[in-house]
């Protein structure tokens, strides 16, 4: 009873841990664009509070100007209060203003002319003003017009000279306030506040400290003439959403949730799905080699060919040979594919190496393959079946960690023991390869191609290819540079050396075996023409091209 009672944990432990393989994406995705779409609405409410509170500076700076140019036209000189004159000169003045709604003149404390509405038969009593500045000096907030009761205004009042001021200052931004309730706006001068909107009441508005948090920002602009301007959004971003739009915010978050989880769903199950296909494509022998050939830099003769590991699946397409061999090399499959490949290579190669006898034959194997030493014998028999001999053999070895290095000596003493060559692949890039240098003899030493490809573009690498060349000068090896495309990559290399060897798209691409006897036919006839045409003395030192 106790096993099937275990069994049922780990059902249950890897339902769970699928569960929450599907949920956790979910909540990140979800937490994720929700607070990409409050901090883009938080950037957006702060440009708008910017804008709105220099423009608010403005028209309040405009609206300071109108009442010195009307306090200005109604002041008297040698015109009488309400004269003709008088009242000519504040109806110029209130033509082209923006903000005053009236200029009038008052008389102990009433009405008793205007620009508007003439010299009143009865004088209209004022209210009790909202604030006495000084003794000349009153203000007075949010009251019925004295001459029409219908809408509120403000008005001062300076010595006999009364200003009525229209409601609607900066009536745009007035209304966006009204109808929003994070908002508040504030009008004062010293410690007098002439206007106020908003849900947060004066005094807290007047003492907030400029700035923002996550969720709110207060900013406050002055003018010369000491009228400041607050305004502050208290719900910014997400929180100033209406509830139709937040709603639609997270539904959208939601959707980006469950699209990542189920994106990484998907990848999950095509990486198993792919591990299975690959797993298939080894044991049914679907794995094919494609040939690059390897050539001799000076005189462009081919002195090998590289065995390319290739897959095409039905399901999957063309499958990158750095996702097939990673994901091989990470579940143990390395064996059973080198096994194939070193098959297939032998079994490709031995009618055309009977045919050329100077190429040799370069198959990639890994650092574990060799050290395991079981390969070997394979590789012997597999050697002896198709007639091949082991000094035109060479195994390319890549390394992509630095663990095993010190065991690394022995197996490949057995190697070149048997007559195989060994050549060290990617050099420069891999971990160990500095390290072999000081514990193995490479037969030859493969230069990456993110050095031949820096060539000219007077980057890092390509002073590092130059310190590179100078070490490997120093050693017994065949120097083969890959990746060539280019012309300039080509005469750059010559340059360091006329014995190096190199491989690349410049000189051929891999290619399949009746493909590559089409290659080497063609070239060798080429050599042909080009050795008779020296032989007659019709060439002398022309480069051949390829």
């Amino acid at each position: 009873m106790t096993q099937p009672h275990f069994l049922s944990l780990g059902i249950k432990r890897k339902k769970i841990c699928q569960l929450l393989f599907l949920v956790i994406p979910t909540i990140l995705g979800f937490v994720i664009t929700l607070a990409l779409i409050h901090f883009f609405l938080f950037n957006e409410d702060k440009k708008n509070l910017y804008s709105d509170l220099d423009k608010m500076n403005l028209e309040s700076q405009a609206l300071y100007n109108e009442v010195m140019s009307a306090l200005s036209s109604a002041k008297l000189d040698d015109n009488q209060l309400c004269s003709s004159d008088n009242l000519k000169k504040m109806r110029t003045a209130l033509w082209k203003d923006k903000y005053i709604k009236d200029i009038a003149h008052i008389k102990n404390n009433q009405i008793i002319c205007s620009a508007s509405w003439g010299i009143l038969k009865d004088p209209i009593s004022l209210p009790k003003e909202a604030k006495k500045l000084t003794k000349n000096f009153k203000h007075w907030k949010n009251i019925p017009d004295p001459f029409t009761k219908k809408t509120n205004i403000n008005m001062i009042s300076i010595d006999h000279t009364l200003i009525s001021i229209k409601k609607n200052l900066v009536n745009k931004y007035y209304y966006k306030i009204d109808h929003n309730n994070n908002i508040a706006f504030e009008l004062k001068t010293f410690n007098y506040i002439f206007r106020h909107y908003g849900s947060t009441s004066p005094n807290v508005l007047i003492e907030a400290k400029t700035g923002m948090t996550l969720t709110s920002m207060t900013e406050k602009e002055c003018s010369d003439n000491n009228q400041c301007i607050i305004i502050q959004n208290n719900k910014m971003g997400l929180l100033g959403l209406s509830d139709s739009n937040l709603l639609i915010a997270m539904i959208v978050s939601i959707i980006s949730g469950l699209t990542l989880s189920y994106i990484l769903f998907l990848s999950r199950t095509r990486h198993k799905s792919l591990l299975q296909h690959l797993k298939r494509a080894i044991t049914n022998g679907d794995i094919y080699l494609e040939y690059q050939p390897k050539l001799c830099l000076r005189t462009f003769q081919v002195t090998g060919v590289e065995a390319l590991a290739r897959w095409h699946d039905k399901t999957f397409g063309k499958v990158s040979p750095d996702v097939f061999i990673g994901l091989a090399e990470k579940h143990d499959l390395m064996e059973k594919l080198s096994h194939l490949v070193v098959h297939r290579a032998l079994q490709d190669m031995s009618p055309i190496m009977k045919k050329y006898p100077d190429i040799s034959l370069s198959i990639n194997l890994s650092m574990k393959d060799i050290s395991q030493g079981q390969i070997l014998c394979f590789i012997n028999e597999q050697a002896e079946r198709h007639q091949i001999a082991h000094d035109r053999v060479i195994f390319e070895v890549t390394e992509r960690t630095n663990d095993g290095v010190d065991l690394i000596e022995g197996p490949v003493a057995e190697f070149t023991k048997t007559g195989y060559k060994i050549s060290l692949d990617d050099f420069g890039t891999g971990y160990a390869n500095l390290s072999w240098l000081s514990k193995i003899q490479p037969h030859e030493i493969k230069v990456d191609k993110i050095f031949t490809q820096s060539i000219g573009t007077e980057s890092i690498n390509q002073n590092m290819l130059n310190a590179i060349f100078l070490m490997l000068q120093k050693l017994d090896a065949t120097v083969v540079f890959e990746g060539i495309e280019t012309q300039e990559q080509l005469d750059y290399l010559t340059s360091l050396s006329s014995e190096a060897m190199g491989q690349g798209w410049l000189f051929a691409r891999p290619m399949k075996t009746n493909q590559l006897e089409n290659y080497l036919q063609t070239k060798k006839a080429k050599n042909k023409c080009h050795s008779e045409r020296i032989a007659k003395g019709s060439l002398s030192t022309t480069r051949l091209s390829n």
